[in-house]
């Protein structure tokens, strides 16, 4: 393994992150990696108008505990994980608590969290997170949230083949974060809610259970996928306008085949606008079952229906029993 290059100075703040182990205050100052463990929690610009890096070099893996990033105000935090570095943070990651804070994936860099919070109280701080290059990748196994309203700034942005997976939930607050995907994947295990983020989607692929927005407008060139298992189907919910547009997937959970018809209930909106390019379907394998998409942008449902010769065999059976009964009375 590499050696990873750990930027940091040993130092008490003004704003102490309190179960921190080691706190990070100076700007390039190299320390020693075995400083930092899987169980150490880690706090990157803890005093007023300070400035941390920690940067992990590439082709290098560095696990910590919990770990926070710009956490006072006016600090400024960084972590920057390079080219097919590895970083896995064990407990809660937060980014840009009081101050500004930012993490930058490079192509082939992976991060590895649980429960991530971005979001900053102060007018001048903000929190951002860029995951940028082929196989980039934040794979955050619980809830993320960004921004919650007011004066809290926070920024995504996916780019280049970049990947950001989230198991849990995502929740956006207020109308200043900020969300921007080119070329690049979103995906969320369970309820995608944007609020009035402000959304910027071009070659992108958001894939979740729900998505919830004020304003939802994909471009010509986003997919979203919803998924459907066995206790139904996931829903876009636009509280007030839905731009039908680019593509429209649904997406059977692993191992999921449905055997009966029903109604799926896919689209809420105040206004729609358009319809989407291309709505992508997933083949249904039980005998005598097809889609009907034919009620998507009135009623926002689709259906699995009887195939058109499975009506027409049924209905010739039934007219053979009624023949078959009348004759024998």
């Amino acid at each position: 393994m590499k050696k990873v290059f750990v930027c940091l100075l040993l130092a008490a703040g003004c704003c102490q992150f309190a179960n921190a182990s080691i706190t990070m205050n100076g700007y390039n100052a190299p320390g020693s990696p075995g400083l930092i463990t899987p169980t150490t929690d880690v706090a990157i610009s803890t005093m007023y108008n300070s400035t941390a890096n920690l940067d992990i070099t590439s082709n290098s893996q560095l696990q910590a505990g919990s770990l926070a990033i710009g956490y006072c105000d006016k600090s400024t935090g960084y972590v920057r994980i390079n080219t097919n570095g590895e970083f896995t943070v064990n407990g809660d990651m937060v980014i840009g608590k009081f101050g500004y804070g930012k993490v930058d994936i490079k192509t082939g860099g992976k991060l590895y969290t649980n429960n991530t919070t971005m979001e900053s109280p102060l007018s001048m701080s903000w929190a951002i997170m860029a995951v940028d290059g082929n196989s980039s990748l934040w794979s955050n196994g619980g809830d993320l949230l960004m921004g919650n309203g007011g004066v809290r700034y926070s920024d995504l942005t996916i780019s280049n083949l970049g990947t950001v997976l989230i198991g849990g939930d995502m929740d956006t607050g207020g109308d200043r974060s900020y969300i921007t995907i080119n070329n690049g994947t979103l995906a969320v295990g369970g309820n995608l809610n944007f609020a009035d983020a402000t959304l910027n989607l071009t070659d992108a692929l958001i894939s979740a259970w729900s998505i919830n927005a004020y304003d939802y407008n994909p471009s010509d060139t986003t997919t979203t996928q919803l998924t459907m298992n066995s206790s139904g189907i996931g829903k876009i919910n636009a509280e007030s306008l839905l731009s039908a547009d680019g593509t429209l997937k649904i997406a059977f959970a692993d191992g999921f085949d449905p055997a009966a018809t029903g109604v799926f209930d896919v689209m809420d909106w105040l206004t729609l606008d358009g319809t989407f390019d291309e709505v992508v379907l997933p083949e249904l394998t039980f005998p005598g079952l097809s889609w009907d998409t034919s009620d998507l942008y009135t009623t926002g449902t689709i259906k699995i229906v009887p195939e058109p010769a499975t009506i027409i065999a049924l209905s010739v059976g039934l007219i053979f029993v009624r023949k078959r009964k009348k004759t024998a009375e």
